[in-house]
C-alpha cells in the first residue's frame, strides 16, 4: 500500500495484512524489511492503534487514530467495502462499469476509488488493484493474495 499525501513527511508505502471477520479487523502494517509499524484494530465500539513505539492509543473511529498519530488521511472504515468492490451502504454513490460488468469506478463520501485487474476467488470476482484519490491524497493498493474465510 502506497499513501501519497501531497507532503513528503507523512507520504509512504507500506505491506499491509487485513484481517477482517464481521465488523471486526485486525490490519498490521509493516515496512519493507517485515518490521511492524502499526497494528490497528477494531471491535465494536473501540479502535486501538499499537504504535512502533509502543504507544496503545483508542479513539471512536478508525480515521480519527490514523489521521492523529499517523498523519494519513485514510477512510478505513470504508475499506472493507472497497477492497471488495462494493459501495458503502446507505451512502450516496455513482458507479461506471466495464463491459464485462465490473465495478471499475465508484465515487463515495468525496473519494474517487478505481478498482482494475480483477481475478476469481472462491467463485467471486475481486479486484488486484485498487487507486483511491480524494484532493491531494492518493492511495493505492495492491492485493497480492485474497484469502476468503
Amino acid at each position: 500500500m502506497a499513501i501519497q499525501t501531497g507532503d513528503p513527511v507523512s507520504s509512504g508505502s507500506f505491506q499491509v495484512e487485513w484481517l477482517q471477520r464481521g465488523n471486526q479487523y485486525t490490519i498490521n502494517g509493516s515496512g519493507p524489511l517485515g518490521a511492524t509499524l502499526f497494528i490497528l484494530t477494531s471491535r465494536p465500539g473501540q479502535v486501538v492503534l499499537q504504535t512502533v513505539d509502543g504507544r496503545v492509543l483508542r479513539a471512536s473511529t478508525p480515521e480519527q487514530l490514523v489521521r492523529n498519530q499517523l498523519g494519513w488521511q485514510w477512510p478505513v472504515s470504508n475499506m472493507a467495502y472497497w477492497m471488495n468492490a462494493q459501495s458503502v451502504p446507505h451512502q450516496r454513490v455513482n458507479k461506471v462499469f466495464d463491459s464485462d460488468h465490473h465495478l471499475v469506478q465508484l465515487v463515495q463520501q468525496g473519494w474517487t476509488v478505481n478498482f482494475s485487474q480483477f481475478q476469481m476467488v472462491s467463485g467471486i470476482t475481486l479486484p488486484t488493484r485498487i487507486v483511491l484519490e480524494k484532493g491531494v491524497v492518493k492511495i493505492k493498493l495492491v492485493i497480492h493474495q485474497w484469502l476468503l474465510c
